[in-house]
């Protein structure tokens, strides 16, 4: 039970503090859903596909697709967590930024972080966590630098230590361990002003 909590502490801490991406990380386990952690058997979700809610998905940036869901950064997440289906674990916490609550979503190899407006919640960064999801471009957790460069070109280093390639008002951030990807994370830059 405490580490639980310091976990969910670290990951409050964490959502308030960081200077490039603002984002909810931390390792967050359900226990009621057994913490995922140790299946890794893939199974498309038994739910509709967002284009079936009948609410278009603004496309910007690079887009991250699961099972045929496209998932946008600052896209209303109601819509994709229809199309998505339960998620594997769930947190949620005061926001920094906004008036609400900031939820996280984890999903079997990537987790998607919200931010809320209004009465509706945007994604605010898609984390990929293993080999077994990978870019729209094709980059996963693994793959070389030289791999990552010929895809996406060049890209700027930030005080964190993270090789970012910025589109449309978001940003693909990657760490590396030498010359292999070991951290790709979709971050919007909507909270860069709050």
């Amino acid at each position: 039970m405490l580490i639980l909590f310091a976990a969910l502490l670290t990951t409050c801490v964490t959502a308030c503090g960081g200077n490039e991406a603002g984002r909810i990380s931390g390792d967050v386990t359900n226990i009621n859903q057994g913490g995922g952690t140790g299946n890794t058997e893939i199974k498309e979700p038994e739910t509709a596909n967002a284009g079936e809610t009948g609410k278009a998905q603004p496309v910007k940036g690079f887009t991250f697709t699961h099972f045929g869901t496209t998932i946008a950064i600052d896209a209303d997440f109601g819509p994709l967590l229809l199309a998505l289906g339960e998620p594997r674990a769930y947190f949620e916490a005061e926001s920094c930024a906004f008036p609400g609550l900031d939820k996280l979503y984890t999903y079997l190899g990537f987790e998607i972080d919200t931010y809320p407006q209004g009465d509706n919640d945007f994604v605010s960064a898609i984390v990929l966590k293993d080999d077994t999801v990978k870019t729209e471009e094709g980059l996963k957790i693994g793959s070389s630098r030289a791999e990552m460069e010929a895809l996406y070109g060049n890209p700027r280093l930030n005080d964190n230590g993270q090789l970012i390639y910025d589109k449309d008002g978001m940003r693909l951030c990657f760490i590396l361990d030498g010359d292999t990807v070991i951290s790709i994370e979709y971050q919007t830059t909507v909270l860069d002003q709050n």
